[in-house]
Formats: C-alpha cells, sequence, structure tokens
C-alpha cells in the first residue's frame, strides 16, 4: 500500500557515507514503495534533487534552515546539539503547514534521531515512527586523553544535559507520540522506560548496498594490511588503535596500518606513530571520499574499529568487503558482530583492552581458516540482513504496525482514556529483551534472536 510519507532528515546526502549517507538511503528506500516529502537543511536539498531525477522516485524535497544569526552560533561540531533542537521545534511548524496543504498518511523522523532531543514530528496528531534512535555509551575516562582537559570538561557537561535532557516534557511527548520507535542499540533500549517497549523495533541505522557474496576474495597479502575507518577521536578509539597496532607490530613485523579519517587527535597520532617507531608502518591518510574508502576496505585483510559509538556503519562496510572486524562488545559494532560475525573484546581499562586487541589481530593473523570464517560469517549476515533494500522490505510492515497502533490509540481517547494503558506490554524484569510488534521473519534473513534486524 503506498502512503505519502512525511520524513524528516536533518542529515542527508547521496553518493557519502556516515549519518548523511544513512539519511539518503532511508529516504531512498520509503520513496521507492511511497510518495515521500522529505524535509532536509537547505545545504542538502541541490544533491538530493539530482539524485531523486536519476532514480527516478516520487520525493519532494523541502530545505529548511533557521535564521542566519541563529546559524552563526554553530560553527562545526560546537552548538550542533543545541542547534538541531531548535530545528526540530522550527520542523514541527513547518510539518502542520504542510500536512494543512496536503495530508500525510505517516511521519518518520530519520537521521539524528537522539535519545534525550525530541522530534519535531511529534506535535502532529498523526502515526509517527521515530528512528532508528540511539545513544553512544560514555568514553571511559580512562580512554580519553589525560592532558585534553577541555574535552574531559566537554564530556562532563555533555553527560549532564543528556541527563537532564531525558527528563524534558519535550522527550515525554516524543516518546508518547511514537508509534513505533526504532532502536539502533542495546544502550538505548536498556535506558527505554519501560512503558514504551511494546512499541519497540530493534533496527539498526546504518546499511550497505546489496552485493554478491561468491564475488568476495578471503585471500590475505603477503604484508597483512589492517584498516582503521573514521573520526581520530577518542569516541572511535583512535588511540587504542596505534597502542594495539603497536604491540602487533612488535611481534609481527609484515603488518601495516591504515588510517582514513580526520580529527582532534590526529597530531596526537602522528607524534605517538614517530615515539614507537611506526613511521614505516602506518599511513595516515585523513579525509577521503566515500569511494576511496571503498577502495581501501578492497584491499585490506582486517577491520580494526574499538569504538564506543551507538552506530558503525564503517563496520558493515567492512563486512560488505569481506573483512574480519575486531572491535569492542559495546556500541553498535558490538551487536554486529556477535554470534561469530567478527572478533568482539570488552573494554577492561584502557592498557588492558591495548593489549587484548592486539592478541585478538594476532589470532587472526597465526590462524588463517578462522580469519576467513570470521569474515564470511561477517559478509554473509550483512548480505542477509543488513542491506538497505532489506530494511525497504520491511518498512510497509513498520507503517502498517504504526498506523494500526494510532487508530487503537484514538479508539482509546474517545472512550475517555487518556493513555492506552491496555496497549502497553506486561511487567517484566528489566534486562529482559524488549517484545516488539509481532513481526513476521524477513524472508532473507537468518536471524532469529530478537535483537538482530527485525
Amino acid at each position: 500500500m503506498k502512503r505519502h510519507v512525511l520524513a524528516t532528515a536533518y542529515a542527508c546526502q547521496p553518493g557519502v557515507g556516515s549519518e548523511p549517507g544513512i539519511g539518503w538511503n532511508w529516504a531512498l528506500q520509503i520513496a521507492q514503495r511511497n510518495r515521500v516529502t522529505l524535509i532536509t537543511r537547505e545545504a542538502n536539498v541541490l544533491a538530493i534533487e539530482r539524485a531523486v531525477q536519476r532514480a527516478k522516485v516520487p520525493m519532494t524535497v523541502i530545505g529548511f534552515d533557521l535564521p542566519k544569526w541563529v546559524r552563526s552560533f554553530k560553527k562545526g561540531g560546537r552548538g550542533a546539539a543545541p542547534y538541531f533542537a531548535l530545528w526540530q521545534k522550527g520542523v514541527s511548524d513547518l510539518a502542520r503547514e504542510l500536512h494543512a496543504k496536503t495530508p500525510f498518511d505517516v511521519t518518520h523522523h530519520l537521521t539524528c534521531a537522539s535519545s534525550w532531543i525530541g522530534s519535531g514530528l511529534a506535535e502532529l496528531d498523526l502515526p509517527f515512527v521515530w528512528g532508528p534512535v540511539g545513544q553512544h555509551a560514555r568514553i571511559p575516562d580512562d580512554a580519553i586523553l589525560p592532558s585534553d582537559y577541555k574535552f574531559r570538561a566537554s564530556e562532563v557537561m555533555k553527560t549532564r544535559v543528556r541527563r537532564n535532557e531525558s527528563k524534558s516534557k519535550w522527550l515525554k511527548t516524543t516518546l508518547d507520540s511514537a508509534d513505533v520507535i526504532l532502536s539502533l542499540g542495546l544502550e538505548f533500549e536498556k535506558r527505554l522506560p519501560l512503558e514504551y517497549q511494546y512499541k519497540t523495533v530493534h533496527m539498526l541505522a546504518a546499511g550497505v548496498e546489496s552485493f554478491d557474496l561468491s564475488s568476495l576474495n578471503y585471500e590475505r597479502n603477503r604484508t597483512l594490511e589492517v584498516l582503521f575507518a573514521g573520526r581520530l577521536s577518542d569516541l572511535k578509539g583512535i588511540r587504542l588503535v596505534i597502542e594495539a597496532f603497536g604491540k602487533l607490530r612488535y611481534r609481527h613485523p609484515r603488518t601495516r596500518l591504515t588510517l582514513l579519517g580526520d580529527g582532534e587527535r590526529r597530531t596526537w597520532v602522528q607524534a605517538r606513530i614517530r615515539e614507537l617507531g611506526l613511521g614505516d608502518a602506518v599511513r595516515v591518510l585523513g579525509h577521503v571520499t566515500h569511494k576511496k574508502a571503498m577502495e581501501q576496505m578492497s584491499k585490506a585483510d582486517l577491520f580494526l574499529f574499538p569504538s564506543f559509538e551507538g552506530s558503525g556503519m564503517a563496520v558493515l562496510e567492512a563486512m560488505a568487503h569481506g573483512l574480519p572486524v575486531i572491535c569492542l562488545d559495546r556500541g553498535g559494532a558490538g551487536e554486529m558482530v556477535a554470534h561469530n560475525n567478527g572478533v568482539s573484546i570488552p573494554y577492561k581499562g584502557f592498557e588492558a583492552t591495548q593489549e587484548t586487541l592486539a592478541l585478538g589481530m594476532e589470532l587472526l593473523i597465526k590462524d588463517e581458516p578462522l580469519r576467513r570464517h570470521v569474515a564470511k560469517n561477517g559478509a554473509q549476515w550483512v548480505a542477509h540482513a543488513a542491506t538497505w533494500e532489506s530494511k525497504g522490505e520491511q518498512l510497509d510492515w513498520i507503517y502498517d504496525q504504526a498506523v494500526e497502533h494510532h487508530e487503537r490509540v484514538q479508539q482509546q481517547r474517545k472512550r475517555g482514556s487518556s493513555k492506552a494503558k491496555e496497549l502497553r506490554r506486561p511487567k517484566v524484569a528489566l534486562d529482559e529483551p524488549a517484545a516488539p510488534f509481532p513481526a513476521p521473519a524477513p524472508a532473507n534473513s537468518t536471524a532469529s534472536n530478537s535483537h538482530q534486524e527485525p
């Protein structure tokens, strides 16, 4: 059934990776099955409209930004969260105006869905899908560069702001209004109040294009190529990458590390490479295009990604290129490599974890059959459960659930009840997995765990 969907994607850009790429691919999947009106930032509109023409999908793109004097307070990452919150408030008014002119059937908040910032679509009385939504785990204190007091202070401030905002009326309105909550990870789900878990569906935010499993080459190079792709930051675990590789290189000289990305720790990275005598073993390529990053993945033998973040699109892309992944057992990456899809390392402090990461890489170097087995498992899981096509195939069911739930809540209101109490799931232990809507098994997925794709 085709519907008119109003979607918001603050970050949305075709042909790139990370959050903007995620936003575009979600919007494209929706448009391939429905009629879409997409609200995004004005800077994204031209590139999206060109991509829409090429894809020949029914999508109307509307650019929206706050006044210039408000934008002046946002410089790069500084002020991004407050600006995004204000942007969502503005979207609420714009969405009402659009709905009055051309009614929508469903609303869907896509990118930058944060567990502590409400959605501008929540205030419309329409079937509402929120997410995929999630949050980053807090960076352990000893994983932050000791000398960076400014960054430490900012992390403490962020934690306090998030704690306060998680109790805000706006966020509660968003949780109450959401008919389906798409959760990208357990970090968010375990903090979600029990009363909302019945309408929560586990769904990774990231995905990859469909690919041919038989075309992957699992042969390793004579010099083992280790790859890291991501921002050079403490959140991404870049200091763990350098220290762990230094230990590995000492034991196995025929190894090399390539770093893709830039960030606030680049100066530290370059200095530490010199201190460890790794100048001939580490390449720092800086920020590269998405196409160039994919080319580097096709040349690598192992993907090292000890990130603390909640998503991890690069992990899926690495798996889709036949790379075994070594990561921490937390955040999105830890969930992706569960069930023998990769190697996950528990975080036991900065010093101990860098040694364990080195041992994990060494294990895969010494045991070539194991390295191939892990790589093949990861690639097969991504091909069956984490492609954009597989996510798109679930959209009809997600929107059906949103519409049905919204109608049931409205019926409750008509009968004089302010809350649809009988729609809530029974109380269970807090560590019990959330029972989502009764989803049919995906046609192309072999996953049976409740924390896999629905």
